[in-house]
């Protein structure tokens, strides 16, 4: 682990000091003027993904279309929102900007990049299945993890073996992945088909993400935020498999593979976090927080955790978002909604999302907050 005393009240001040110059924009500086995290490296699918698939060839998982955006931007940018998502937030935090899209062919990383492809997983297979997401050239996760370690190889030659390793190990690895896999699972399971058994397919993916985290480690990774699965069973989609028999009801398979893989994934963090010399790994229970957004709306602003902002027909998903009549058919006010779309957030819940991250105690973001990792400087 890294070396910081979490549990010095000196050292709290300090990162209660830096949680308000983070959120007001400001630069996390050391001592000696350099940024505590230098650059952004992030990884995943949909709730990462800033528009790599915009620029995929013939990928049809895109959010390219009006509404998309709608609360941010001038026209749809990529991201599966009505503005910005998560990580946005996490690197205006960090004061930096939002990492350039790998697929743009960025000239700079000084932000860092983002690798993440919209219906991917931890598996190579997951979003290349016809019956699911019909995604040609999608980026698993071991692709993504390549694409960084060609760009890795081009900063040692061209910054020097040791600042290249200096810059990796202080920079911020985060990932959103899993989700894919699991829908698609839940998918073939729908249509009779269960091999293999639940807690075997669980297993798997932990083991592909243990190898994932092991390969960007040996790459020089250091400072890791995971994001584990959502409640995927009360996703609008989820939902609308039994709304027949219970409305607008949570979907019980879909949730109960979620928590199983998430507890195995809590437990590889606690073993990589002692296994990995130097490894700061921190991890985010957004399904907890998901299901706390829907049991305790009003706290939160919410009037509506079950319908899509976005779309039209049961729970708003059985036309998709920008594909109704007319195209730009949305809620009054997105702000409102826990759901952008059928599965994504809305740029009001990832900000939720983002806060927790950054200044959450140990029930949302295990073992501590990113506000305190970003001390633990190398």
């Amino acid at each position: 682990m890294a070396v910081v005393s979490l549990n010095n009240p000196i050292v709290h001040l300090v990162v209660l000091g830096w949680v308000f110059m983070g959120c007001i924009g400001l630069g996390l500086m050391n001592i000696d003027g350099a940024p505590y995290v230098p650059a952004m490296f992030v990884f995943g699918d949909s709730l990462a993904d800033t528009g790599n698939n915009n620029l995929i060839p013939n990928c049809k998982v895109r959010a390219d279309i009006i509404p998309y955006g709608i609360s941010a931007f001038p026209k749809p940018t990529g991201r599966f929102s009505d503005g910005y998502i998560t990580f946005d937030y996490i690197a205006s935090f960090l004061g930096l900007s939002s990492p350039n899209l790998l697929l743009s062919h960025p000239t700079s990383i000084s932000s860092g990049i983002n690798f993440a492809s919209a219906g991917s997983g931890l598996l190579d297979s997951t979003g290349k299945r016809k019956a699911c997401f019909i995604c040609i050239n999608v980026m698993p996760l071991s692709r993504q993890i390549q694409k960084f370690q060609n760009i890795s190889n081009m900063l040692i030659k061209e910054q020097g073996y040791e600042k290249a390793k200096f810059r990796i190990a202080n920079s911020l690895f985060c990932i959103s992945i899993g989700s894919n896999d699991i829908a698609e699972y839940i998918i073939r399971m729908i249509n009779g088909v269960t091999d293999p058994p639940m807690e075997q397919f669980a297993r798997k993916l932990f083991k592909a993400y243990d190898e994932h985290l092991v390969e960007l480690y040996k790459s020089g990774a250091r400072k890791f935020l995971l994001v584990d699965v959502p409640a995927l069973g009360c996703t609008p989609y989820a939902r609308q498999f039994i709304d027949f028999f219970a409305p607008h009801s949570c979907f019980p398979p879909a949730n109960d593979l979620s928590i199983k893989y998430n507890s195995w994934l809590r437990k590889l963090v606690d073993h990589l976090n002692q296994k990995l010399d130097g490894a700061s790994i921190i991890l985010l229970d957004s399904y907890s927080k998901v299901m706390d957004m829907i049991f305790h709306a009003e706290s939160y602003g919410f009037l509506e955790t079950k319908f899509a902002c976005c779309g039209s027909g049961t729970l708003n998903v059985s036309k998709d978002c920008g594909k109704t009549t007319p195209p730009d058919q949305y809620c009054k006010d997105p702000d409102t909604h826990l759901f952008w779309d059928w599965a994504h957030p809305t740029q009001k819940a990832a900000k939720i999302f983002a806060d927790a991250i950054w200044s959450g105690n140990s029930s949302v973001i295990h073992p501590f907050n990113l506000s305190t990792l970003v001390l633990a400087r190398k």
